[in-house]
């Protein structure tokens, strides 16, 4: 799929500590064309073999988390210019750390690997505040 001209791929690893806990969040995505115009705008494409990858059924909280933050991000670009309506986004890898992985850290990778895709990550920032976000820069 990453041959397509059509298809922008974003990555994003969060890799932090605060107040004296890790967080970890890995996201890869691959943003293309929608086939139909009823398709999804966000899907889970991660290989269901990759052992590297969380997977829906063994870990769900963080798949949720991964599709819910690829969405915000897709809406955050869309916000910023970017060209998005009518774009889906293939979440293809959601990393593991056993230790660190957590779910607004993932939401946050997936938002900002959605963003890094469209190349807006210079309008954006990554936030802590009661967890992980990945939001515009203030104007100014």
């Amino acid at each position: 799929m990453t041959n397509v001209p059509d298809v922008k791929v974003g990555k994003y690893r969060l890799f932090r500590q605060i107040h004296g806990r890790g967080a970890f969040g890995e996201v890869h995505v691959a943003v293309c064309p929608a086939q139909t115009g009823d398709e999804p705008r966000v899907v889970w494409a991660v290989d269901d073999t990759n052992t590297s990858s969380i997977q829906p059924d063994a870990d769900p909280l963080d798949a949720s988390a991964a599709l819910d933050g690829a969405l915000r991000g897709l809406v955050l670009a869309e916000s910023l210019g970017a060209p998005a309506k009518d774009q889906v986004v293939r979440v293809t890898l959601v990393g593991v750390n056993v230790a660190d992985t957590e779910p607004s850290a993932v939401h946050a990778a997936a938002s900002a690997a959605v963003i890094r895709a469209f190349g807006l990550e210079d309008s954006c920032q990554l936030r802590y505040e009661n967890g992980w976000h990945y939001e515009p820069k203030p104007l100014g």
